[in-house]
C-alpha cells in the first residue's frame, strides 16, 4: 500500500498546478476554468485519502460534494464558452480577449 504522505503530495502538487494557473496574468478564460478544475482534483484527492485512512464516510460524502461542484463549475464553464464563441464573428480561440495588458 502506497503511504499517505505520497498521495498528499500529489494533491498539493495538483493544488500549486491549478493555484498557479488560475492566478497567472495572460491565458484565457478556459485556461482559468481548467486550473480551478485541477484545483478541485486535488481537494478531491485530500478528502478521498484522509477519509481512507481515518474510516470515516463523512471524507467520501465531501469529496463526493466536490465532485458536484466541479460537474457544475464546467458545465457552467462550457456555456459560458458557447455564449461567447456565438456573440463573436470570428471562431478563432486564439483571438478571444485575455487579461493580460
Amino acid at each position: 500500500m502506497v503511504p499517505i504522505p505520497h498521495f498528499l503530495y500529489l494533491a498539493f502538487g495538483l493544488f500549486a498546478i491549478g493555484l498557479v494557473g488560475a492566478t497567472r496574468r495572460g491565458g484565457g478564460l478556459l485556461a482559468r476554468l481548467i486550473a480551478v478544475e485541477i484545483m478541485l482534483c486535488g481537494v478531491h484527492l485530500t478528502f478521498s485519502i484522509f477519509a481512507r485512512a481515518w474510516g470515516e464516510h463523512a471524507g467520501q460524502s465531501y469529496a463526493l460534494a466536490v465532485g458536484v461542484i466541479a460537474a457544475a463549475h464546467a458545465i457552467v464553464g462550457a456555456g459560458l464558452v458557447v455564449l461567447i464563441a456565438r456573440a463573436r464573428a470570428d471562431r478563432d480561440a486564439d483571438a478571444l480577449p485575455s487579461r493580460a495588458s
